[in-house]
């Protein structure tokens, strides 16, 4: 593990002042396309990486994720690596913090490439940021109740890995905290614990088992969950969580009070707050979840959501809004949606749920919700300083 410098005793520097060169890895580790994902993985594992470039001829040709074998599912070990190629969003050594930090948030990559004249000449991680997160100037500012998501999704010890695959593929995470009987938090389960699991030669079908299957059906989670799971208190600082991550190369930590889990901060948590400082004319927005046949549904929340940010910029200047849609189909051909979203704003974070039958209400009721909070604070703004003037 990777000892951070205690942050306490650095000197803070605001995260508008660093650019991609004062954070990047140099000459990083690169895979080629005729490789098979068995020695890919072998790579990962052995650096710690969830991703890797993929370079033909001195050219960047994509990158391989874990992400992308964990949502293939059955990807037999002698497949190629340039069969699961994405392709990533590049930066260049001069671009400022908070351009990356948005773009790693907005492309859900773990790393990006640095290019210079279109060769690839490093690349710049989320735990790259974090390590500048954990001394920076804004951060120290922000207490970890004002960033965490609060009732996190847990999964039991006694549930199947099969069932935690689907947890985070249904809800897009890439951690879950794992609870034993008591509610407790017993530890965590990330992709690359699944990874190791669901991405080995197949075996002989047994009786029981699904033939072809990977693993048994009764692999339960805390055979593979990493433990003791890194937790942080409420009232920490978002500099301790970035140092933890740092430290531990880990994509969120667990928010506890009496052992309890009560929300949840990650990197994406943090990124977000790095990207809310970059100046910009119109609201950034994202929205996952979908699949994208469901161009409907994007319009519907696009129109609710751009009429929700009208009314609340007569209030205040909104900056960055994710959205993230579950869909559930289980009353004949009628879906209904839950819907958790993050409004960022040049003073504060809100975050709001809600679900409907109908996406354009469930939409409706969570911009409702953040209308109120808003308004409700600046109420409460008004009253403290009449009281003052008192």
């Amino acid at each position: 593990m990777e000892k951070l410098p205690d942050s306490e005793c650095m000197e803070r520097q605001s995260i508008l002042d660093y650019e991609v060169k004062d954070l990047m890895s140099g000459k990083p580790l690169v895979v080629k396309p005729d490789e098979d994902v068995s020695k890919v993985l072998g790579k990962m594992k052995t650096y710690d990486f969830h991703e890797m470039c993929v370079v033909e001829g001195g050219e960047l040709q994509g990158i391989v994720s874990y992400s992308t074998l964990l949502k293939r599912g059955k990807v037999p070990m002698n497949t190629k690596v340039g069969s699961l190629l994405i392709k990533p969003p590049k930066v260049e050594e001069k671009d400022a913090l908070p351009r990356v930090a948005e773009i790693l948030m907005s492309s859900g990559h773990r790393a990006v490439p640095v290019t210079r004249d279109d060769s690839l000449v490093g690349v710049i991680s989320r735990t790259d940021c974090m390590k500048a997160f954990a001394l920076s100037e804004e951060f120290d500012r922000v207490k970890v109740r004002d960033i965490m998501t609060p009732e996190p999704q847990t999964i039991s010890e006694d549930e199947t890995v099969l069932a935690a695959r689907e947890l985070m593929t249904e809800l897009d995470l890439r951690a879950v905290p794992v609870v034993d009987d008591a509610g407790r938090v017993a530890g965590v389960i990330g992709l690359k614990d699944l990874v190791k699991v669901l991405a080995h030669p197949r075996r002989k079908a047994t009786r029981g088992d699904v033939a072809g299957e990977r693993i048994p059906l009764d692999v339960e989670v805390k055979g593979i969950m990493t433990t003791p799971a890194v937790t942080i208190t409420p009232e920490a600082k978002a500099s301790e969580a970035a140092r933890l991550m740092g430290e531990h190369h880990i994509s969120s930590v667990v928010v506890v009070e009496n052992g309890d889990p009560v929300g949840v901060v990650s990197q994406v948590d943090l990124l977000e707050q790095a990207a809310a400082l970059r100046s910009r004319d119109e609201v950034l927005v994202e929205i996952s979840g979908l699949d994208e046949e469901d161009w409907w549904t994007y319009e519907i929340l696009y129109s609710v959501i751009g009429r929700g940010l009208r009314r609340i910029a007569s209030i205040v200047r909104p900056t960055i809004m994710n959205v993230h849609v579950v869909t559930y189909r289980n009353r004949g051909d009628r879906s209904k949606y839950s819907i958790r979203a993050r409004l960022s704003t040049e003073d504060d974070l809100y975050q709001a749920r809600d679900y409907d039958w109908d996406p354009y209400m469930a939409m409706h009721k969570v911009m409702n919700q953040f209308e109120r909070r808003i308004k409700r604070k600046k109420d409460l703004k008004v009253v403290r300083r009449k009281g003052q003037r008192a």
